[in-house]
């Protein structure tokens, strides 16, 4: 599992390198800074076209390469521990592990006093939504929550129908898994890959009723790496009520729950979308007013709150917390 893991991890940062800005440590150019570079600054073309497909060749056969690697791994997801198919959980422990678990609870509270202590200055900033009367941030807030849960539910729906064909319903059988080297091209392909000619599409004319593209939802619509962890979510799942053992339903929702969330903050920390395609919008997102007010001169108020709301920042902390404590079970193996 190590294995397969690290190298898989190790073409994916050498997949991030080449979508980067600039090259690791030494600064030096990489494909997709001169991509956009020639596309949206120098405005050419054609080498933008000759750099895309050069980049979306190269990010598909690391992402062969990984997907390849993971699956001769035989990595799967196993969603029950060894008491769980007498039907009751491990009994509640005393004496010794109570005293431990109450040091735990208290450590816990210690760290989380002190982290909000250090991070006050910033969580302050989280809940300024800016300093400007022309932002109207009810109708940014609301496009941006719009936007958020579009993505989220394209999201679950696209890939979590593939994955539910190939990991529970297997029409190859056990050999089901190896369907997703049919994805694997796009394993790592990012935003960059595609957005020049995403934006030739909407400058002629295609890009949607206000000029958006997709009504401004950010692709890709099928992140293959949510992909391949829904598979064998539903791999688990399956093996669980091949082995008669009962499925345990509050761990597969929040695993499911936590690689949709991740998946989908990954994608909000990209602005590249909003960057390209936001001033053809009646409204802008949180993400294109937080940097159309730090572009501008002397403006020291800026909108964070507009992006990372405090209440929301909370919330997410501990949906994830929970999730996470539903997860004790559950462990990486290889084929058995």
């Amino acid at each position: 599992v190590i294995i397969s893991v690290a190298a898989a991890a190790v073409l994916a940062g050498a997949a991030w390198a080449m979508q980067s800005e600039n090259g690791p440590l030494t600064g030096t150019g990489t494909p997709s800074g001169e991509l956009y570079t020639r596309a949206f600054v120098m405005f050419e073309p054609q080498p933008a076209a000759v750099l895309s497909l050069v980049l979306g060749l190269m990010l598909a056969v690391l992402g062969i390469l990984a997907m390849a690697i993971l699956l001769a791994g035989g990595v799967r997801i196993r969603l029950t521990g060894p008491d769980d198919p007498a039907g009751s959980g491990r009994p509640a422990g005393s004496g010794a592990a109570g005293v431990l678990g109450a040091l735990g609870v208290f450590a816990a509270v210690l760290v989380v006093i002190g982290a909000v202590a250090l991070a006050w200055p910033w969580m302050t900033q989280t809940l300024s939504t800016g300093g400007s009367e022309d932002l109207p941030v009810g109708q940014v807030l609301a496009r941006t929550a719009l936007h958020d849960v579009g993505n989220a539910v394209i999201l679950v729906l696209v890939c979590g129908s593939a994955a539910f064909g190939i990991g529970y319903l297997r029409p190859l059988g056990s050999a089901s898994r190896w369907l997703l080297l049919l994805f694997s091209p796009w394993f790592f392909t990012g935003l960059l890959p595609t957005i020049f000619a995403r934006f030739n599409h909407a400058a002629q004319g295609g890009g949607g009723a206000d000029g958006v593209p997709y009504g401004g939802l950010t692709p890709p619509f099928v992140v293959v790496a949510l992909l391949v962890m829904l598979t064998l979510i539903a791999d688990g799942a399956r093996r669980a009520k091949d082995e008669s053992v009962p499925v345990p339903t509050l761990r597969i929702a929040a695993a499911v729950l936590l690689v949709v969330g991740f998946t989908h903050w990954v994608q909000r920390q990209q602005s590249l979308n909003d960057l390209v395609f936001g001033y053809w919008a009646e409204v802008q997102s949180a993400q294109s007013a937080l940097l159309i007010s730090m572009g501008r001169m002397g403006m020291t108020d800026l909108p964070v709150g507009l992006l990372v709301p405090l209440p929301l920042l909370v919330l997410a902390a501990a949906v994830f917390a929970t999730c996470l404590s539903a997860l004790a079970r559950v462990s990486l193996i290889t084929r058995e």
